[in-house]
C-alpha cells in the first residue's frame, strides 16, 4: 500500500493549491480571489480533483484529509 502514492500526491501543483484551500473550508470565490483566477476555473479544478481522487463532494475530500492527517 505504501508503494503507491496517496491520492492527493497525484494532483498537479495547482490542483493541490485548490485542494488544500477547499479542505480548509474556503469557498470557491475565496479560493479564486486568493489564487487570482476566475471562480469558474476553481470549479473546474474542483471537478478535476474529485475525478482524480474518485470522490463526489467536498465532504469526502475533507474526510480523506482527516484520515491522512493533512488537517486536524
Amino acid at each position: 500500500d505504501r508503494d503507491y502514492p496517496m491520492l492527493h500526491q497525484r494532483l498537479s501543483i495547482r490542483d493541490s493549491q485548490v485542494f488544500f484551500k477547499l479542505i480548509m473550508g474556503q469557498t470557491v470565490n475565496s479560493v479564486a480571489e486568493e489564487l487570482s483566477i476566475a471562480p469558474g476555473s476553481v470549479s473546474v479544478f474542483r471537478s478535476k480533483i474529485l475525478k482524480k481522487m474518485n470522490m463526489h463532494n467536498n465532504a469526502s475530500l475533507i474526510h480523506y484529509a482527516l484520515d491522512h492527517h493533512l488537517i486536524n
